[in-house]
């Protein structure tokens, strides 16, 4: 699964077109800028580099393999943190913090920058320049351990952490004697039935999704309810990581169910891409825009929906 990288995300999400559903293949990587800040550093030291990204427009947002806690080479990074040009086209600086785990002359590996905008793909690539780390000790003769090894002095017994250990214990046997008998005099409790999710997952998608539509939320937080619903619920009903994947890879992984095509797809499609574009670029939609989303969930969950048996007459 690709990771994205979180602050690259808060700024914006593009649409993603609707009507293909595989994705287009990527370009041959571009170098781009990056400089590590000046200072001598040792094993281990949070170190700031800074990259700058071209963004042509205004709608795009990042992926690669550049994410806090990944490892990049001999290095692993702490922080990220993203500075979005002010007018478009311009550049998109990150600034990152690593710890690098290798003395001397140390170079990282490139490491992959996808810009994904609404109708292409820019790919970046990211290599450091060669930054000079210093050992924690410094070189020479060090301290050496005493030739023979030194012999303990017996500590005298414990008494007293005894006496304590043996007055633990029978407190813990009585509050265990007290625990048992009130369990013994607990009622015994009836056994849950299992939720609409696990016995209807038709009837509860459907139940879920007119109570967002009725809530006070606002856009952001009704449509990430949206969307993570409806992943859970093609995860029900197709057995697939639908949780776990991005919009563009589900766009990808849509072929794999024999239902999830055409016209179905088109709804799927274009309701995440509305949800994220509210969740993280902070969409405001207009009422028809989210009549129109409404009018695709129900499209959708009809298209998709499991045929019911027919019932015998009596």
């Amino acid at each position: 699964m690709r990771r994205l990288a979180p602050y690259a995300l808060a700024a914006a999400i593009a649409l993603l077109p609707i009507g293909a559903i595989h994705a287009a293949p990527e370009p041959p990587p571009t170098a781009v800028p990056s400089q590590w800040a000046p200072g001598v550093y040792h094993l281990g030291n949070l170190i700031p580099l800074e990259i700058d990204i071209p963004i042509p427009a205004a709608s795009f947002y990042l992926e690669g393999d550049l994410t806090e806690g990944a490892d990049w080479g001999s290095a692993r990074i702490a922080t990220i943190r993203q500075h979005p040009p002010e007018t478009f086209p311009g550049v998109l600086r990150l600034e990152l913090t690593a710890q690098v785990f290798a003395t001397g002359a140390v170079s990282l590996p490139p490491a992959r920058v996808a810009v994904h905008l609404p109708g292409s793909v820019l790919v970046y690539a990211v290599t450091p320049p060669p930054i000079s780390i210093a050992p924690l000790l410094p070189p020479g003769r060090q301290p050496q351990p005493p030739p023979e090894p030194l012999l303990p002095v017996p500590l005298p017994f414990p008494w007293g952490l005894a006496a304590l250990a043996l007055l633990a214990a029978a407190l813990a046997f009585a509050g265990a004697l007290l625990w048992r008998r009130h369990l013994r005099r607990r009622p015994m409790r009836p056994e849950q039935k299992p939720s609409l999710r696990e016995t209807d997952p038709e009837r509860w998608i459907r139940q879920e999704m007119e109570r967002l539509r009725a809530a006070a939320l606002s856009p952001d937080a009704r449509y990430a309810q949206v969307s993570q619903l409806l992943r859970e619920y093609l995860e029900l009903r197709f057995g697939l990581p639908f949780l776990e994947w991005t919009t563009s890879e589900v766009r990808v992984n849509c072929t794999r169910a024999e239902e999830l095509q055409g016209a179905a797809a088109e709804d799927l499609l274009s309701v995440l891409a509305f949800s994220d574009r509210a969740r993280f670029a902070r969409h405001r939609p207009e009422e028809e825009e989210e009549a129109q989303t409404w009018n695709r969930i129900h499209r959708f969950l009809s298209a998709v929906a499991r045929p019911r048996p027919l019932e015998k007459a009596s």
